[in-house]
């Protein structure tokens, strides 16, 4: 399983890396539905 870290950021927009093993998901508020973060790492 690779883990997945939730940063909120309203400076970087919103987005999603992949860094040392982890997905890292910038969003705007810890608000964000699962859809969100599905559409965010499909772009990706």
């Amino acid at each position: 399983m690779i883990p997945l870290h939730m940063i909120s950021s309203q400076e970087t927009g919103e987005k999603i890396n992949f860094v040392n093993g982890e997905f890292l998901v910038y969003i705007n508020g810890f608000e964000s539905s699962k859809k969100k973060i599905k559409l965010l790492y499909e772009k990706w």
